[in-house]
């Protein structure tokens, strides 16, 4: 499964990628405007999240995407407003154990269950994910966890600080709080 940060996702069978060339293949065409950020690997019964930098975010089966030629454009996965972009999309094996970790410009993070998202049709405008304010900032990470991983988030700031923290400290939230 690929998208672009224009919301356009596309799957496209492994087997057609087994023969590459030294000049390389063509994965997907790409609008002028558009990037290939994410390609993830997808199988029966996944769901795929997308997340955007304006605080949307939609979730759908795997499924709703039919398998499509290396040369084609892809279809649409998110529709994205005019002055929006997306910022992660991430595969869900298992809603019932994941949780969605999303971080915004002003150092602000939070982690809600999956299960809150409700199923869309692939396409759609998604639905609330964070409450963006200026106090949090526009999205500009998110990431689908497992309760069973145990991992640290290290987040650098533009003047160079880390801060290395827990997943476990960061908080369990409801979809639409900052």
């Amino acid at each position: 499964m690929m998208a672009t940060t224009g919301g356009t996702i596309k799957k496209t069978p492994v087997e057609q990628f087994v023969n590459v060339r030294k000049t390389g293949l063509i994965a997907i065409r790409l609008r002028d405007d558009d990037s290939l950020e994410w390609v993830k690997e997808v199988s029966e019964g996944d769901e795929v999240l997308i997340v955007t930098r304006e605080g949307k975010c939609i979730r759908f089966n795997q499924q709703d995407a039919r398998d499509m030629g290396r040369a084609s454009i892809g279809v649409r996965g998110i529709k994205v407003k005019k002055d929006d972009i997306v910022v992660e999309m991430d595969i869900v094996k298992d809603p019932t154990k994941a949780d969605l970790l999303v971080v915004m410009a002003n150092g602000l993070g939070k982690m809600t269950k999956v299960v809150n998202y409700r199923f869309q049709s692939r396409g759609g405008s998604g639905v609330k994910t964070a409450n963006i304010t200026e106090k949090t900032g526009k999205i500009i990470g998110a990431k689908v966890i497992n309760e069973e991983q145990d991992c640290d988030l290290i987040m650098i700031s533009k003047s160079g600080q880390t801060i290395r923290l827990s997943q476990k400290q960061i908080p369990t939230q409801g979809r639409t709080t900052q």
